[in-house]
């Protein structure tokens, strides 16, 4: 607890005077849309009031609920109940148990709070967008923006600057971001940006006399930085809080960032050239970094040099891969599993098609337009192993003949499927427009942008004087799924139906 949550210094105390400041009171289909969003099974905070109790007394009064809210926002308040947490640490992936740093603290927050903070999260991103605050550089937490987009944009400078000069791309990891933010630095920088009172308040009182507790050894501890993992509101605090570091006015650096992973493509016509400037940027990066009381872990910067000398290779394991000739083959060789021949078929084929291919395709829409034959062979290997496994079939038999048999389609066919997708949804690519015309597809509207009055659509549950009425359900049972369509008229019975799905299909 000490090393995660250290007794406050002097230069920690938030020197802040709250004055109240006006905002737009909360309509009830916000939360009526926050609170339908809530995912049940999520642990309670220390209050031991869950989603599912929230719900229920917001379908009893929704006015209550709403009011309570509103008065919360009419006062710039986050009540100081709902700042407390309880706290407990998970253990990083392969890292040595007796180390303080192999572990994640994570809070589990009041539920209450959770709803409020989402619903200032409606306005604070709002104000940003209006006011185009955060950098477009930033992928990490945004809507219309993800790891996919933000690899491929890198890709594409890369192409574009690669025949001119040499690149360096250097990969930055921060360290602990979120739970070193300093609360002083952060009010400079809502200062700088003009936050409005109502936001710079309503965070100051979600950190204000912030506690964590440890149910173990029955401790607390006070908060005097960085925001609780688990918060709503920390993800768009930070992309504010980091916003500085990409604004760049260098010809020769391009700088993008997600979440709080930095990657800066730097150009330079000679290998010293390069070497130099290289050399200058990071120091400078550092300097802001410093200023913004951030510190690096070292031993997760990689980096790559492109047209010179390829440089360390990036860590195979969760990560996408840029080597020196823009492929994937390494990672492809890092996602090989081995079978587990005793396993059911039906629990490994469930294994299979939520965990090995979300693994295996993790950013396909990128590098799934390069793949080369001896890299469609290893894909080919790869999801053979299974294959064999699920038919039980002799190891002589034809992988094609497998693919049909289980009717799962090849690893490639669907990797080049995400990738079309990605070019025709995302890029809006013209070189399909010989299949049909790109102009004619729906244009993304962001959510957020959308009024919220507009947001919610109540459905009648029947339909006015219908000649049918139409019921179904899904249902399983010892890992066989099935549905059934129940057809009424004039409150009769006349048809149902009964279909049995596949084992790896759920309910939903």
């Amino acid at each position: 607890m000490n090393n995660f949550f250290p007794s406050p210094f002097s230069e920690d105390n938030l020197d802040y005077t709250p004055i109240i400041g006006h905002v737009e009171p909360m309509v009830l289909e916000d939360t009526e849309i926050v609170i339908n969003a809530l995912k049940c099974g999520k642990a309670p905070g220390l209050d031991r009031i869950d989603f599912r109790m929230c719900r229920a007394v917001f379908i009893h009064d929704k006015e209550f609920i709403l009011d309570l809210i509103n008065i919360c926002f009419k006062f710039n308040y986050f009540p100081e109940h709902l700042r407390n947490a309880k706290v407990f640490f998970l253990l990083k992936d392969g890292k040595d148990p007796g180390l303080c740093t192999s572990y994640r603290p994570v809070c589990l927050l009041s539920t209450l709070g959770k709803i409020i903070e989402r619903l200032f999260l409606l306005q604070v991103n709002k104000w940003l967008d209006r006011n185009n605050i955060i950098h477009h550089n930033q992928y990490g937490f945004r809507e219309g923006k993800s790891c996919d987009l933000a690899i491929h944009d890198l890709i594409e400078t890369i192409k574009i600057r690669m025949p001119s000069e040499h690149l360096a791309l250097v990969s930055l990891d921060i360290k602990s971001a979120f739970d070193t933010m300093n609360w002083p630095v952060l009010f400079k920088i809502l200062e700088s940006y003009g936050f409005p009172a109502f936001f710079k308040n309503f965070i100051h009182f979600y950190l204000k006399n912030r506690r964590v507790f440890y149910d173990v050894l029955k401790v607390s501890r006070l908060c005097c930085k960085g925001f609780p993992q688990g918060s709503v509101i920390a993800r768009t605090i930070w992309n504010t809080y980091i916003n500085s570091i990409l604004i760049n006015d260098r010809p020769d650096l391009h700088i993008q960032a997600f979440a709080d992973d930095l990657a800066l493509l730097i150009g330079g016509r000679t290998a010293r050239e390069l070497e130099n400037k290289t050399n200058l940027i990071l120091a400078v990066i550092s300097d802001k970094l410093e200023d913004l009381e951030l510190k690096l872990s070292i031993e997760k910067c990689q980096a790559v040099v492109y047209r010179s000398i390829a440089s360390q290779k990036f860590p195979k394991r969760n990560s996408t891969v840029l080597n020196s000739q823009l492929s994937r083959s390494k990672t492809t060789q890092s996602r090989v599993v081995e079978s587990k021949w005793n396993m059911n078929k039906n629990l490994l084929k469930i294994w299979y098609c939520t965990v090995i291919e979300k693994a295996l395709f993790y950013g396909a829409s990128v590098w799934g337009g390069a793949l080369t034959k001896n890299q469609i062979d290893r894909l080919h290997s790869i999801q053979r192993i299974f294959l064999l496994k699920f038919t039980r079939a002799f190891r002589t038999s034809s992988t094609n003949v497998l693919n049909v048999l289980t009717g799962i389609p090849p690893l490639h066919i669907v990797v080049k499927a995400e990738f079309i997708k990605f070019r025709i949804w995302t890029n809006r690519s013209n070189e399909y427009n010989t299949i049909f015309d790109i102009n004619l597809l729906d244009k993304y509207v962001p959510f957020k942008n959308i009024p919220s009055r507009q947001k919610l659509i109540n459905l009648d549950s029947k339909i006015p004087n219908a000649d049918y009425e139409i019921y179904t359900d899904g249902s399983r049972i010892e890992n066989e799924t099935g549905f059934a369509v129940c057809i009424l008229k004039d409150e009769t019975n006349i048809q149902n139906y009964l279909f049995k799905l596949n084992t790896f299909n759920s309910v939903f």
